[in-house]
């Protein structure tokens, strides 16, 4: 049997696995040397876990809006209408079985820091309240269909350069073809590979604030913001970790989470936590 055409036949069943369909084009990628196509599919099967934030994909984030659970008595109060996005990093299982439960939506629990921003917000004093986000299962399905296109159109992209490997094994001159199709990055949009992850926390240097400032900036926060962010520090002594940050910086990094909830700074909130803690960690030189 031909790879690609066992591959586009279990795409195309829909009854097939996802699980199934990324393993069958990882074996694919990883005979063809295609390395980039391959560290998806490992990606999507194991889980974006220790990956910055900003190198997973965007159909990874999941738009809900806020609930906050009293977890003493059980009951929940909706507390807005706001669309937000948080970036997803578990493997393709977690996707898989949301969809399985047979419900409309799910819960989905926001971040410490957007929990601790949310319950300042509307002035929850009690650690009785857990604030999460209400997803539609539409987004879920996005998610799947999108791996699914992509897997797909990696396939029909070989089909159209001949190759297709015989009895899963593939020519010399088929693997030569293969590398020339520029490891696919039409396909992959906005994936990085998983070897230049992280780029941003390469950029800060420890105690170099201009450095620091390039990194904020390229995030898009504000100068003005940054100013504040550098009087704050002139005024405090450097934390040795993260329980040592100063109520002023404490303050500083709710603000910024608030405007990544409002829209202000145009990140999604699982993205504004780490970005932040990444470049403030660099600069202070705690590990984390």
């Amino acid at each position: 049997m031909k790879a690609i055409k066992a591959l586009q036949k279990l795409v195309l069943d829909p009854k097939s696995n996802l699980t199934d369909i990324l393993r069958n084009a990882l074996l694919i990628s990883h005979k063809l040397g295609l390395d980039d196509f391959k560290s998806w599919c490992e990606l999507e099967l194991k889980g974006y876990e220790g990956i910055d934030n900003s190198n997973i994909p965007e159909y990874r984030c999941l738009y809900g809006s806020f609930h906050v659970l009293n977890v003493q008595n059980g009951s929940r109060q909706f507390v807005g209408d706001q669309a937000i996005g948080q970036k997803i990093s578990e493997g393709i299982v977690f996707f898989q079985e949301i969809l399985a439960n047979d419900q409309d939506s799910f819960d989905l629990r926001v971040s410490d820091d957007i929990n601790a921003f949310l319950k300042k917000k509307y002035d929850l004093k009690s650690n009785n309240y857990i604030f999460y986000s209400m997803v539609d299962n539409v987004y879920i399905k996005k998610v799947l269909e999108t791996v699914k296109t992509r897997v797909l159109e990696f396939s029909i992209q070989l089909e159209q350069q001949g190759i297709l490997g015989e009895d899963w094994e593939f020519t010399i001159e088929e693997k030569k073809i293969a590398i020339n199709i520029t490891n696919f990055q039409g396909i992959l949009g906005d994936v990085k590979h998983s070897n230049v992850q992280q780029t941003n926390t390469l950029t800060v240097q420890k105690n170099d604030f201009e450095s620091l400032e390039q990194y904020l900036r390229n995030n898009g926060i504000e100068k003005a913001d940054i100013l504040d962010l550098k009087n704050i520090i002139d005024v405090n002594p450097l934390p040795q970790s993260q329980s040592e940050y100063s109520p002023d910086l404490k303050s500083w990094m709710t603000k910024m989470i608030g405007k990544s909830i409002d829209g202000t700074w145009q990140v999604t909130i699982g993205a504004a936590g780490s970005l932040l803690a990444t470049g403030l960690q660099q600069y202070f030189g705690i590990l984390g």
